[in-house]
């Protein structure tokens, strides 16, 4: 995590200093979003160790994302899930896997046997 906002931060060249010139140059909104109170807190502390507020690390965020056309980072579940886990643990152990084939002819006559 700690990577990316760097990375962010360099390509937005200095964006969130929290300069005045900075947000005077800005049209500024408020907006309102529900934050889960721990993740606020944790968040407020992991960005003021790199010397950012929590708005100017979402207006990062959001100047990336647009930049990009997409969300700037991998989002999903990283690690296989219970199913898929089984079935490379079967594969690693030959479990559950057809015989090898020389041909496509030797396989389709293995395919139809089971008919």
């Amino acid at each position: 995590m700690r990577k990316l906002v760097v990375k962010i931060m360099q390509s937005l060249q200095g964006f969130g200093t929290g300069t005045t010139q900075e947000v005077s140059d800005m049209a500024v909104v408020s907006t309102n979003i529900k934050i889960d109170q721990d993740l606020k807190k944790e968040a407020q502390e992991l960005f003021e160790s790199f010397g950012l507020s929590l708005s100017s690390a979402i207006n990062m965020f959001l100047r990336q994302s647009v930049r990009e056309g997409a969300i700037p980072f991998r989002v999903g579940n990283s690690l296989p899930n219970a199913e898929t886990v089984r079935a490379i643990e079967d594969a690693r152990n030959g479990i559950g896997l057809s015989r090898g084939f020389t041909s496509v002819s030797e396989l389709m006559e293995d395919l139809d046997a089971d008919d």
